[in-house]
């Protein structure tokens, strides 16, 4: 009996001691209860766009990819903790149309947007980036310094309006005359489409008797791109007297070639200072 009984003791004694040590074991495996993420506000947040159209030009292009670099190389941590974000967006998709008279765009642009535990507090739009893009390392740190100023909240947190002039539009109207049609479709900021002007305004004066210029600005005539099928800009579009479209060129097109294009197109040019045949 007395046998059993230390039998009997020695049981109960060994099932605690297991039971303790599972329960030690499942409490050490765990250690202390882990800490819920501390819950903060989500405190201030710039967000950087990129903001364009569905036509672009090279140097809508080459502002894209020196302001993602900017941005990436110039703040990588904030990047990584979430403070700053970089986003490319098309204003003319549908849903987005808001966004180009939201901050009064005029073309593409950086435009930096300051959010507030979530909630937009300011904005600011950067043209001066379409004089800079030829300029690698004073249009990188034109945008450092904006956005710097942009996060401390400085006096140029605040909206500014894009005044620069821009190339002025012609109407398009039927030739009175028949004649054959150059049809430029570009846009005012564009910086190719900037150098055309000149180009296009003394062929107007110099060949008026032989073929009409034509220019359109597709960023404030968005239908034009989409009538005359253009994603890239500067376009030269040559008509014939006939309004039939004979030749078409992406990109800046020089006075010669323009002149000898048409020559190969049989527009003769005698007299004229640089295209007689």
């Amino acid at each position: 009996m007395k046998a059993k009984a230390i039998f009997t003791i020695a049981l109960l004694a060994f099932v605690a001691a297991s039971v303790a040590t599972l329960v030690f074991k499942e409490t050490g495996a765990r250690g202390p209860a882990a800490a819920e993420p501390a819950t903060t506000g989500a405190g201030t947040k710039l967000i950087a766009y990129y903001l364009h159209g569905k036509v672009r030009c090279i140097s809508c292009n080459d502002i894209e990819k020196n302001a993602q670099e900017a941005v990436e190389q110039g703040f990588a941590d904030d990047l990584e903790a979430g403070r700053i974000e970089w986003r490319v967006v098309d204003y003319d998709q549908p849903g987005n149309e808001h966004l180009a008279t939201d901050f009064q765009l005029a073309a593409p642009c950086v435009v930096l947007v300051t959010l507030q535990d979530g909630r937009q507090t300011s904005w600011k739009s950067l043209p001066e980036v379409w004089e800079l893009v030829g300029d690698k390392p004073a249009f990188r740190s034109f945008i450092e310094k904006s956005i710097r100023e942009q996060l401390s909240g400085g006096a140029s947190s605040t909206a500014s309006q894009d005044a620069s002039p821009r190339v002025a539009g012609v109407a398009l109207e039927p030739s009175r005359e028949r004649m054959p049609r150059l049809l430029d479709l570009g846009a005012g900021k564009c910086i190719p489409c900037k150098a055309m002007a000149p180009i296009l305004e003394e062929l107007r004066g110099t060949f008026r008797d032989r073929f009409e210029v034509v220019f359109l600005d597709v960023w404030e005539n968005p239908d034009a791109a989409d009538e005359y099928k253009v994603s890239t800009i500067p376009t030269q579009i040559f008509f014939d007297a006939e309004g039939r479209e004979r030749f078409r060129h992406e990109g800046f097109f020089s006075r010669e070639e323009i002149l000898a294009k048409w020559r190969e197109l049989g527009i003769e040019f005698p007299g004229q200072d640089g295209s007689s045949t």
